[in-house]
């Protein structure tokens, strides 16, 4: 299993310092390749090391193996961008808990939400071809779960998955990432968004309490390998419905 972290902060947040941290602390792969702005080379530490180190706020940059682990950072496209942040590894790299996360946060105190989720299974429902992941050895299970997803018939003859009828989907808006994960963070700008009393008062969650920086903390269910059950879905359907992803992608996209 992959594990996924997605963090949406302010554009301009973050530069070279923050990246080398993050590289630092939080990535346990050995890169393969680099790729900066739309330019891709076949990694080498010393010099890209210091590549990041120097990097601008808003650089795009990421970072990948040959097995599927990511890091990347840059700003979102669309009329209010933020900067975005994701990190892909396989379990045994990477299983953070709530006060790892926390630390990787402190980073920045200016964040608007981050959120920890299985990486295979929130793409899988967020994709609309199954081209965008054929590649990767994902588990019959969680493809299973799109298997009564609504569909079109594309020009070549391939499903092309309607994925606003997935409970796991996750979407960009303008000013962050709306995600159904497994355990998600919210910070004050995204309280702009969405009210702090109607993410505190979310019914359905295995967890919710406020955290350092008037944050909140949300423990939607209780395992991420659980992430495609009955349970867990019908609690990220509620998630969707009570923050409401429709309106929110129909105002900020």
């Amino acid at each position: 299993m992959k594990i996924g972290l997605r963090i949406s902060f302010p554009n301009n947040s973050l530069g070279g310092e923050e990246y080398y941290y993050l590289y630092k602390e939080v990535i346990k792969f050995v890169p393969f390749s680099f790729t900066k702005g739309y330019k891709g080379y076949k990694w080498n530490e010393k010099k890209h090391i210091g590549e990041i180190i120097k990097s601008l706020p808003n650089s795009s940059i990421a970072l990948q193996d040959e097995n599927g682990n990511l890091f990347s950072v840059g700003s979102t496209a669309g009329k209010n961008p933020h900067q975005s942040v994701l990190i892909v590894q396989d379990e045994k790299l990477f299983t953070p808990n709530e006060n790892d996360i926390l630390k990787i946060l402190n980073l920045r105190k200016n964040l608007i939400c981050a959120y920890l989720y299985n990486f295979e299974y929130t793409l899988v429902q967020s994709s609309s071809s199954k081209s965008l992941y054929t590649h990767l050895r994902i588990p019959n299970f969680i493809l299973d779960s799109v298997k009564s997803t609504p569909h079109k018939i594309g020009i070549f003859g391939d499903k092309i998955y309607l994925t606003k009828f997935n409970a796991g989907r996750e979407l960009m808006i303008g000013e962050a990432w709306l995600v159904s994960g497994w355990k998600m963070f919210f910070f004050e700008p995204f309280f702009n968004l969405v009210e702090k009393s109607k993410v505190l008062s979310f019914p359905y969650a295995s967890k919710i309490q406020e955290i350092e920086n008037g944050g909140v903390y949300v423990n939607l269910f209780d395992h991420i390998k659980e992430s495609h059950t009955p349970d867990s879905m019908f609690r990220q359907w509620k998630w969707q419905e009570w923050i409401d992803f429709d309106n929110l992608e129909n105002k900020y996209f």
